[in-house]
């Protein structure tokens, strides 16, 4: 779509427009953009008034890696989780 603003709809919840569209990309309404960006420029307001130090983390791969592999551990080992039907 020549000149149209995409994005991706990656929420868990039904898209207003219909069922679920969960993974699929449509092509934004001037309301949506409008809040995309309120919500952009809020966040980037929120990030100015915090300390240099709440800003910035370091992580390494390995640690992002050992963390990951901790998280599914704990989470194969408590069993799978109960679906909820809607």
């Amino acid at each position: 779509m020549a000149g149209g603003c995409m994005r991706r709809n990656l929420s868990p919840w039904p898209h207003p427009d219909g069922p679920a569209t969960r993974d699929k990309e449509h092509e934004m309404s001037r309301y949506e953009r409008r809040n995309y960006f309120e919500s952009l420029v809020t966040m980037r307001l929120a990030y100015e008034v915090l300390d240099e130090a709440d800003r910035t983390a370091v992580i390494t791969i390995d640690e992002v890696i050992a963390w990951a592999v901790r998280e599914l551990e704990a989470a194969h080992a408590s069993g799978p989780k109960p679906r909820v039907e809607p």
